[in-house]
């Protein structure tokens, strides 16, 4: 396995790139926003503790289970029935994974929690082991080598690249080993495995069982289709299928987690108390203006780009006219600067001539729509949401009055 593989498969014209452009970009800005926001408190542990539980009880029954759930709550009452039929298990799986968790040495861990696996129901081994720490046995050929070659990858890897690699590391063991529940746990814990050794896993937030539990038939199905072909055989036929179906799978994990962020931010400021209006703007600062400071487009953006756009939701509005006298710089400039910004899709035009004016892109749709947000009532004090959601000019106005902010 070299990087020319990985490069082919990220060149076939039947992936779906787009999907596997989100994925990356989640894994990058969902620990961004977990510190950007100020999320990193007790609620959010706890919604990361509840959703770890729920994945190593997915974990445990996806072999054992077959459902269909897409009601979270349905999934919660699910996930209780199993923690009654296989308590003991989904208790050992949620020991090895926080035994694990900040490894950094990929093959060895895969090894290691492959030894456990194999001897899951011999506790007084597991306990000798985990004191000794001692050396377990390699995977065979190829396997081994595949393995060893995607570690040595890590490094050099993009985020796209990095999820197609978790994607054959998981699948490439289901192919190489026999079909027993506790090989198809193994793989699907390598996938996340090295998503975190490659820093890819979204500050720890991807948990893929639940989307696995939704695909379970499909699953079963490239599954059986890997047996009847050799390692090398399946590293050289063709995977956009496979890899289509596990980047679905990953977008909607990673969905699930943004979401979870999501609820937090808007629960922290209110959400509760803002007009529909209000509402769509918090989601898109949240969504997609939080992306302004690193945006992937053809442009590269620059600070004052970012002074423009805080500039503009401050305003509503911003020309030529404006912005030249403010910076001090020719109008043909700031023209470009807007330029730019359109062709980011961050900005918009209205207007001709000398009343030609830029602002943002206003959407209906309420889960991504624009609105410009003022004049909040928090108490008796009208506040305005900067542009990442802190609420500066409350606390201002707390300080004047000499009160302790929280």
């Amino acid at each position: 396995m070299d990087k020319l593989r990985i490069g082919q498969l990220l060149s076939d014209s039947r992936l779906k790139r787009e999907e596997l452009q989100r994925c990356a970009q989640l894994c990058e800005d969902i620990p961004q926003k977990i510190k950007h926001f100020g999320l990193e408190g007790k609620r959010y542990k706890e919604e990361l503790g509840r959703a770890s539980i729920l994945d190593c009880a997915l974990q445990v029954s996806l072999d054992k289970e077959s459902v269909r759930i897409n009601n979270p709550d349905e999934l919660f009452k699910f996930a209780t029935r199993l923690e009654e039929k296989y308590g003991a298990d989904i208790a050992q799986i949620k020991f090895f994974q926080d035994r694990f968790k900040g490894r950094t040495d990929f093959y060895q861990s895969l090894c290691d929690y492959h030894y456990l696996l194999q001897h899951f129901d011999q506790q007084e081994l597991i306990m000798e082991w985990f004191e000794s720490q001692s050396k377990t046995p390699a995977f065979d050929r190829p396997l081994h080598n595949y393995l060893l070659s995607l570690e040595d990858l890590l490094p050099q890897l993009n985020g796209e690249e990095m999820v197609l690699a978790s994607i054959l590391v998981h699948f490439l063991i289901l192919n190489a080993l026999p079909a027993e529940p506790h090989y198809s746990v193994l793989a699907r814990t390598a996938q996340q495995f090295y998503l975190a050794m490659g820093k890819a896993d979204a500050a720890g937030s991807i948990f893929l069982n639940s989307a696995w539990l939704n695909r379970q038939q499909q699953y079963k199905r490239i599954v059986d289709q890997l047996k009847f072909k050799d390692t090398q055989q399946f590293m050289e036929s063709d995977l956009s299928g496979m890899l289509n179906f596990a980047i679905e799978a990953m977008l909607e994990s990673l969905e699930s987690a943004n979401l979870r962020l999501r609820n937090l931010y808007q629960e922290k400021i209110e959400f509760d108390e803002f007009t529909p209006r209000q509402r769509n703007m918090v989601n898109y600062f949240f969504d997609e203006g939080f992306r302004l400071r690193m945006p992937k487009g053809k442009v590269q953006q620059n600070d004052r780009h970012v002074q423009i756009m805080e500039f503009i939701y401050e305003h509503h509005f911003a020309s030529t006219k404006d912005l030249s006298l403010i910076y001090r710089l020719n109008r043909k400039t700031i023209q470009r600067d807007f330029n730019e910004l359109m062709e980011m899709g961050l900005v918009r035009s209205m207007g001709n001539g000398a009343a030609l004016r830029y602002t943002v892109p206003i959407r209906n749709n309420p889960y991504t729509g624009l609105e410009r947000l003022q004049n909040i009532n928090l108490g008796e004090q009208p506040v305005q949401i900067s542009l990442f959601g802190s609420l500066d000019a409350f606390a201002e106005s707390k300080v004047e009055k000499g009160e302790e902010l929280a």
